[in-house]
């Protein structure tokens, strides 16, 4: 949404209604940059997804190319620190796969520590972006990695409520 032209416009130029707000999705990066000129989309905003698919700089950097782990974590703060400002929830998306399943209950406490409210953890999809799909789908009951991908999700499953709200979720690895 921040770098978008088109979509900030469409946000923007959306009539202002009592019962009008947004729910946008980003990689986070350009959150505090963009932040002084789009304060109003914050504003109207009750939630902010954050696609963040590791929480050491060696899975980020290897998962986000041309991303900056640091810059990140930079970003984070800055919006833990407005979140409360503006009345929005922050969700943590993270999309599991073979060079971070490891992580996950990492994950859960680097995202705890960010100001995150729930934590989506999803399967990979298969969007053409890998020639070699199977060998990223932990998921698979197929993938010589499957079972340790069991043991972390069953060790992150005790992280499911806080505070007796739901907080990390699995959308599409529940049936497991």
């Amino acid at each position: 949404p921040f770098a978008s032209l088109v979509y900030r416009y469409f946000l923007k130029n959306c009539p202002q209604k009592n019962n009008l707000y947004f729910s946008i999705q980003t990689n986070g990066l350009l959150i505090q940059k963009m932040y002084s000129r789009n304060i109003w989309m914050f504003d109207r905003c009750r939630t902010i997804g954050l696609s963040i698919d590791g929480c050491s700089s060696d899975t980020y950097n290897t998962l986000r190319r041309g991303g900056s782990f640091e810059h990140l974590k930079k970003n984070l703060d800055f919006l833990k620190d407005i979140k409360s400002r503006h009345g929005f929830e922050v969700i943590f998306h993270c999309v599991v796969q073979a060079k971070n399943f490891m992580e996950m209950e990492n994950y859960v406490h680097f995202a705890e520590s960010r100001g995150a409210d729930r934590i989506w953890f999803n399967r990979i999809v298969d969007w053409k972006t890998y020639t070699d799909f199977a060998e990223h789908d932990v998921v698979d009951p197929e993938h010589p990695l499957h079972t340790k991908f069991k043991e972390q999700l069953m060790k992150i499953k005790k992280y499911s409520y806080k505070d007796k709200k739901r907080f990390v979720e699995f959308p599409t690895l529940d049936n497991l």
